[in-house]
């Protein structure tokens, strides 16, 4: 009988509707970086790097902050909110000192705040984190 091995790239994927349109949505996690990509098209469309800041020793701020840098595609408003949303639904969930950064991948129809509440809705059911 063979033993079962825990994969080396832990990933969550499949299909959803959102905004009335099947989407796809893969979640994958690296170890020190987490992948998501998120799209109506099949395609990477607009890649962000989002990372969560320290907050300096001796000093607590009641809101966190992120770090968020438009890598490849579209670098916009609408895009940093959807990145600020999601990077905080997720890192802000993450326990340690240290969490990993978020490699976001979007490519939807439409940016509207109804569309970022389905896709954080639908990340909660495809958690590698």
């Amino acid at each position: 009988m063979a033993l079962m091995e825990k994969p080396l790239v832990p990933t969550k994927k499949g299909k959803v509707t959102i905004g009335g349109k099947e989407a796809d949505i893969v979640c994958s996690h690296f170890g020190n970086k987490i992948l998501i990509c998120v799209t109506h098209v099949c395609k990477f469309g607009t890649v962000i790097h989002i990372s969560k800041n320290q907050v300096p020793e001796g000093q607590s701020y009641s809101a966190e902050t992120y770090s968020i840098r438009v890598l490849l595609g579209k670098d916009d408003e609408l895009h940093n909110v959807f990145a600020r949303g999601i990077g905080h639904h997720i890192l802000s969930n993450i326990q340690g000192t240290s969490p990993p950064s978020l490699l976001v991948s979007l490519s939807l129809w439409q940016l509207t705040p109804d569309i970022l509440k389905e896709v954080i809705h639908h990340l909660k059911s495809f958690s590698v984190w």
